[in-house]
């Protein structure tokens, strides 16, 4: 298992296109991932290559519901969740650019499968939003052992 906490609000995807370009999300992918690969590196974790995973994602920030106050608002849950699973796994092959943020972060670099090799691994998300005085999130993924990936 791993289990990392980021500060600040995840990667969110609420576009079709992809991530790993946007001035605004490559960022906190960047973070993510950063983080994501430092708690691999203490714990000796390898990626989950053929696992099968359960996702389970908590935000916690000042302004969880009230989407009125757009400015403060953290976001919502599905659009990070989305956000999240794309920032985990490899960006797709025929990605012809990405953000220049990763072009000297060859550890984290958008083609490397960071903890899973493809989404379809996911078989169970767990996701909510608390209410916190600072915004952060954190993210646990559990390898299931009795459903392998052929």
């Amino acid at each position: 298992m791993i289990e990392f906490t980021v500060e600040g609000r995840p990667p969110r995807k609420y576009r079709a296109n992809s991530l790993w370009s946007d001035n605004n999300e490559a960022p906190l992918i960047l973070k993510l991932r950063k983080q994501a690969l430092l708690v691999m590196k203490q714990h000796q974790i390898e990626p989950f290559l053929t696992a099968t995973v359960e996702l389970e994602l908590t935000v916690y920030a000042p302004n969880i519901t009230n989407i009125g106050e757009s400015h403060k608002y953290v976001g919502d849950l599905d659009a990070f969740v989305a956000g999240v699973c794309e920032s985990i796994y490899s960006a797709d092959k025929q990605l012809k650019t990405t953000h220049p943020i990763f072009d000297n972060e060859k550890e984290v670099d958008p083609f490397l499968p960071l903890i899973i090799k493809n989404d379809s691994q996911i078989i169970s998300i767990i996701a909510k939003k608390e209410s916190s005085e600072r915004t952060f999130y954190k993210i646990r993924i559990r390898p299931i052992e009795t459903c392998q990936m052929k």
